[in-house]
């Protein structure tokens, strides 16, 4: 099963947003991209709002396919993560032991800025 998160995190794809830096979408009117290099192959991203290359608050979207894994790593910046679909597996850890905690749909997590994490989901 795929897991649909709404996070905040480094991405690639630029989104638009109104004179007055309102934003409203429908689902259908999200633009989907591949991941950046630095992640997997197979996921696909989207930002929602904000621009993760300014400084600022951002939201983006990330849809990982079936047993995908994100290797150990850190943000620069503090990250609140909800998921949408699915079940996503996080784990607070320096490498992938399997030590991980299941967050399902409608799960919450906060992540403090450089703190490291795995993730993944099956």
């Amino acid at each position: 099963m795929k897991a649909r998160l709404a996070f905040t995190c480094a991405m690639f794809v630029a989104a638009s947003a109104s004179a007055d830096n309102t934003m409203m979408m429908n689902k259908d009117e999200m633009k989907w991209g591949d991941v950046p290099p630095v992640l997997p192959k197979g996921g696909k991203i989207t930002v929602l709002n904000g621009d993760p290359f300014k400084p600022g608050p951002f939201t983006l979207r990330l849809m990982m396919p079936a047993n995908y894994k994100i290797a150990p790593h850190w943000h620069s910046k503090d990250e609140n993560l909800t998921v949408i679909s699915g079940t996503l597996a996080l784990g607070l850890a320096d490498k992938m032991d399997g030590k991980t905690h299941d967050l399902k749909a409608g799960g919450y997590h906060f992540l403090p800025g450089k703190l490291r994490t795995v993730a993944g989901n099956s």
